[in-house]
């Protein structure tokens, strides 16, 4: 799946999250003071954190998988690869670390060592990310960008604030910690607003620094890239 393709499902996700925005910007709008905002609107407001936050958990899970998929389809031999990508080039390896007794230890880093340096091609997974992916505050991005290799991607403190507060609700939401409407009651429209656009925009340079990452090649060595 090529990265326009992403974009346009990503695009669709979001563009359903505006639809409902939109719907409670009209509900607001139509009150009119002293009347107080229904309860069901306040309830709306709060999974309105939980409609936002699926959109951000869809994107960056989308651009990881759709990122291994079509470099897996590169067939590029182990020693090619930039020594920070075998965390997932040989993370069927690492593993096996996990079950392994001290007695295999020693063995298990030689084979892992030789792979690495090898001409082979190794199965790369794109769901390896899967688990890290379902909880995704401003801290997972910047892991995820670290274990591929790639240039340190920079979100700004308020749109960190931003990510990370509508994860914190959409949590509380979520797992029953605090109710929809608890949740809803304090933010407009305004504030929904401007949380919308701050993750729209980070997720869209979110796009643009996977697809150069690609592009570039950036997770072969400088001396490797031609060949591919």
């Amino acid at each position: 799946m090529s990265y326009n393709n992403i974009k346009t499902e990503i695009n669709l996700r979001f563009a359903e999250v505006g639809k409902l925005l939109a719907f409670i910007d009209r509900e607001e709008t139509l009150l009119v003071a002293p009347a107080i905002l229904p309860m069901e609107i306040k309830v709306i407001k709060g999974l309105f954190y939980v409609h936002l936050y699926s959109a951000v958990e869809f994107s960056v899970n989308k651009l990881v998988q759709n990122t291994l998929i079509l470099i897996k389809q590169m067939n590029i031999r182990n020693n090619d690869y930039i020594l920070r990508f075998n965390t997932i080039s040989s993370n069927n390896h690492l593993r096996s670390f996990k079950d392994c007794g001290y007695s295999q230890f020693h063995n298990k880093s030689n084979k892992l060592f030789l792979e690495a340096e090898s001409a082979s091609v190794s199965a790369i997974n794109e769901t390896v990310f899967s688990s890290m992916l379902q909880n995704i505050w401003v801290k997972t991005i910047h892991e995820i960008i670290d274990v591929f290799g790639m240039t340190p991607f920079v979100v700004s403190t308020k749109n960190s604030i931003i990510i990370d507060e509508v994860v914190d609700n959409r949590n509380k939401v979520a797992h029953g910690r605090e109710t929809a409407e608890v949740v809803g009651s304090m933010p407009n429209y305004t504030d929904l607003k401007q949380k919308f656009d701050a993750i729209y925009e980070v997720i869209a340079l979110l796009i643009i620094h996977f697809e150069s990452y690609f592009t570039a090649k950036e997770f072969l060595k400088v001396t490797s890239r031609a060949a591919y």
